[in-house]
C-alpha cells in the first residue's frame, strides 16, 4: 500500500481549483464585457502586425512613421492601437510563444489587452476610485511609477548600452541564459 499524500497536497489542489476557477469566470466576465462594450477588431491592422512582426529582426513588430496609431480595436468610448499592442505584446511575449500571426494578435488582444482596459473602464463607471483605500492605492502606485521612470532616467542617462555590448554580454554568460530542460 502507498502511504497516505501530505496534508499540504490539499491545499495545493484547493488552490489550484481556485485558480482554474477564477480564470474561467474571468474569462466570462471578459466576454460579457466584450459584448457590452461592442468590441471590433481592425483586419487591416491585425494584417499589418503580422508584416510588421514577420519583417522585424525581433519578437515585436517595428512600424513606419504613424503606423503605430492605426487603430487595432475599437470600443464604446475607446480604442486600442497597434502601438498600445506592441507596448503590451513587449511586455508580455513570453505568454506567448511562437510566430505572431493573426490568430496570434487576436488571442493575445483578448488574453491580455482587453480584460485590462474593458476591467478599468468598468471600474471607473462604478466609482471604484473614489473608495478610499483604492484612491490611497492609486496614490502609492503613482509615486512609485515616478521613482522608477526617475530612476531608470538616470541610470539611463549614466549608463550608455549599445546592442553589441549586450550580444557580447550575452556571449560571454551563456550559463545566466540557459534553462534545464525539464521532463
Amino acid at each position: 500500500d502507498k502511504p497516505p499524500a501530505p496534508p499540504y497536497y490539499s491545499e495545493i489542489f484547493a488552490q489550484e481549483t481556485l485558480e482554474v476557477e477564477f480564470y474561467e469566470r474571468r474569462k466570462d466576465v471578459v466576454a460579457s464585457l466584450v459584448e457590452e462594450f461592442e468590441v471590433e477588431l481592425d483586419a487591416q491592422t491585425i494584417s499589418l502586425l503580422v508584416t510588421r512582426a514577420a519583417n522585424a529582426n525581433s519578437l515585436l513588430p517595428q512600424f513606419a512613421e504613424g503606423e503605430g496609431g492605426r487603430v487595432l480595436c475599437r470600443f464604446r468610448d475607446g480604442q486600442l492601437t497597434a502601438g498600445d499592442f506592441a507596448a503590451a505584446y513587449q511586455q508580455l511575449w513570453f505568454f506567448n510563444p511562437g510566430a505572431l500571426d493573426s490568430s496570434g494578435v487576436v488571442r493575445f488582444t483578448y488574453q491580455h489587452l482587453l480584460p485590462d482596459v474593458l476591467l478599468y473602464r468598468v471600474a471607473l463607471r462604478e466609482g471604484f476610485e473614489q473608495d478610499k483605500s483604492v484612491a490611497a492605492w492609486l496614490e502609492a502606485k503613482e509615486e512609485a511609477m515616478l521613482l522608477e521612470f526617475l530612476r531608470e532616467k538616470e541610470v539611463e542617462r549614466q549608463v550608455a548600452t549599445t546592442h553589441e555590448a549586450v550580444r557580447l554580454y550575452y556571449e560571454a554568460h551563456p550559463q545566466l541564459f540557459m534553462q534545464a530542460e525539464e521532463i
